[in-house]
């Protein structure tokens, strides 16, 4: 029975020895794969890290072409500007050649606003703007074409999709994201309608666009906070821009009755002054805007059939 006992003793410490053995060498493997792991994982974090500094690299070269390419954009649009006469003092000024001009409004209103600062000798990139109502970047301005003359100004866009596009094409500039109303820091519902550009927070107007022309639809309604044209004026504007264009559908009028024209005179102020038609309108002006900008002594210079631009009877 002894002997018994003594064997199977000798086997189980011989079993539990192989086990133990196994199990080191298990710890072992399971050791060397920890090891490959961690060296793997740093390897590819210093991949990674690499990655991340040639991409910045690239994002700081890429935004240095962007400025070449703008400095090269503006020198290119100088040069070919044609030397029209002199400026009383024997030195010449260069105008814009308005036998071969493009235009980005909606009905040619840059190309009347650059004819009018030209006549008065002011030289194109020092147009600064106020846009209300901006929109997009090129399509559709009356303010990009100073812009791509090395102007700048101040862009107000209540509608927050379009916001993006503003900024990166538009760098120079500074972009609000406000919609431009009668008082400061109130939150009240944009609609953004399928043609954003009849985007609106007149719930009116959504009614009288949509009878006119069923096909435009409500797209999505967002809250955004309102913003004077007084604030941006004081805040944004050393003195008046050269020019503000007022887009603001269904608001235009109750905007400029708030502007404070004994602190704040554009010299050039464009709005709309025909109610949303899909036909051309004949003989449809707004007479409450007429009479306003007459009565703080503006006159109207000329009318595209969609918007007048008036300018300063003082200047």
């Amino acid at each position: 029975m002894a002997v018994k006992m003594k064997n199977l003793k000798s086997i189980l410490s011989e079993e539990y020895n192989n086990e133990k053995l196994k199990v080191l060498q298990n710890q072992k493997r399971l050791d060397h794969i920890e090891h490959i792991i961690a060296d793997d994982y740093e390897g590819e974090k210093r991949k990674i890290r690499h990655n991340q500094e040639r991409l910045d690299k690239m994002e700081k070269l890429l935004a240095s072409y962007q400025e070449m390419f703008h400095e090269m954009e503006r020198f290119l649009i100088q040069n070919s500007q044609e030397v029209s006469g002199s400026d009383g003092d024997g030195t010449f000024i260069k105008e814009f050649n308005f036998l071969n001009k493009r235009t980005n409004s909606q009905s040619g209103e840059d190309a009347i606003l650059a004819y009018v600062v030209s006549r008065l000798q002011i030289p194109f990139d020092e147009c600064d703007y106020l846009d209300l109502g901006a929109n997009r970047p090129m399509e559709g301005s009356n303010t990009h074409f100073f812009y791509s003359r090395g102007a700048r100004g101040v862009l107000v866009e209540a509608n927050p999709e379009l916001i993006p596009d503003l900024k990166k094409n538009r760098p120079r500039d500074i972009v609000l994201n406000n919609c431009v109303g009668t008082e400061d820091g109130k939150q009240v519902e944009f609609i953004v309608m399928t043609d954003d550009g009849l985007s609106t927070p007149d719930m009116d107007a959504v009614a009288e666009i949509q009878k006119i022309n069923p096909s435009i639809q409500v797209k999505s309604k967002v809250c955004v906070q309102t913003i004077t044209i007084n604030s941006i004026m004081e805040k944004y504007f050393s003195k008046s821009p050269v020019i503000c264009s007022v887009d603001i559908e269904g608001k235009d009028f109750e905007i400029l009755r708030s502007l404070d024209f004994s602190k704040y005179r554009p010299l050039l102020i464009v709005v709309e002054m025909i109610e949303y038609s899909n036909q051309i309108a004949i003989r449809d002006k707004r007479k409450d805007i007429l009479e306003l900008m007459l009565s703080n002594d503006y006159e109207e210079y000329a009318f595209t059939g969609i918007n007048s631009i008036f300018i300063d009877h003082k200047a």
